[in-house]
């Protein structure tokens, strides 16, 4: 239970005005005290304490057309200062019932349809008070009904998978995968070049590049997952191609004895990476790039 010293208050506010009925019981020291009214769009004191109240319960009736979102708090000596207890999204014609320690929230037909222990969670704030949970005999999985009520986005949507925002505040479902395609002229500048693609939509942790140029044999297939990166590359020696693995780059693309152009990797970006490339000679040519991109 929550106590109430003397002069503190039992305040509550609701997102309309006069459409959540309130009724207050408890002892105050030792006094049986009784009341009701309604909640307003600003602090509504339901109890100050004059005694010290042991043990009380709080109704909270919807009476509204639509959802209305209550909030309870303590305010220690009137002094002005909240401390929330709890927060609520209340169905139309739905009853909240509060004890000090456990919420229990009653749909129109009388059916109890959750119940959670408010000092053990603060998942009743994004709670819409609509959602029917069926009660069984096994607690894991009333709990598991219940996140599912109160974190519609567990159950995400089809062939989707679940990550973390960018902001690291809630979780969110995407595809997490996206292909970019690339050209590079191999004759480009020769001094180490960084080289940023954007438009990934997510910052990746692991990208495949595969790499061809048109009518030719040079070809490179690399990766980088942050901390490891390499490829294999068909190269050029002694008037010959072939394989090679090995390397310390994303892509490696050797047009003659001495030609070459190379990127390793410099960096994943918010929404796409950072190549840095190197010229050695004079490489001619258009390489094109498929770059599959992964959250």
């Amino acid at each position: 239970m929550i106590n109430l010293d003397q002069t503190d208050n039992l305040e509550g506010l609701a997102s309309v005005t006069n459409v959540v009925e309130f009724t207050f019981s408890g002892v105050d020291g030792t006094t049986v005290v009784s009341k009701e009214g309604k909640l307003t769009t600003s602090q509504t004191t339901i109890h100050t304490a004059t005694g010290i109240v042991r043990a009380y319960g709080l109704t909270l009736y919807n009476s509204h057309s639509a959802a209305v979102t209550v909030t309870i708090s303590k305010d220690p000596g009137d002094a002005g200062t909240l401390y929330r207890i709890f927060s609520i999204s209340l169905g139309i014609g739905y009853t909240a019932l509060f004890d000090g320690s456990k919420l229990s929230i009653i749909d129109t037909n009388g059916v109890q349809v959750s119940g959670l222990n408010v000092s053990d969670t603060a998942y009743a704030a994004s709670w819409d008070g609509a959602t029917t949970i069926a009660p069984s005999k096994n607690a894991v999985y009333d709990k598991l009904q219940l996140m599912v009520a109160l974190f519609p986005t567990v159950l995400g949507a089809a062939n989707l998978k679940q990550f973390m925002n960018a902001a690291g505040t809630a979780p969110e479902w995407a595809k997490g995968i996206k292909i970019i395609t690339l050209t590079r002229d191999l004759a480009a500048v020769g001094a180490p070049t960084d080289v940023e693609t954007a438009g990934v939509g997510f910052k990746p942790s692991l990208i495949r590049f595969d790499a061809a140029m048109e009518g030719d044999v040079v070809g490179s297939f690399g990766s980088c997952d942050g901390t490891e990166q390499n490829c294999i590359p068909s190269l050029y020696t002694s008037g010959a191609w072939y394989g090679n693995t090995g390397r310390g780059e994303v892509i490696y693309a050797q047009t003659g004895a001495s030609d070459l152009q190379s990127a390793v990797w410099k960096s994943f970006d918010a929404d796409g990476f950072t190549l840095t490339w190197t010229k050695v000679g004079t490489p001619t040519g258009y390489l094109y790039i498929m770059a599959t991109c992964f959250r």
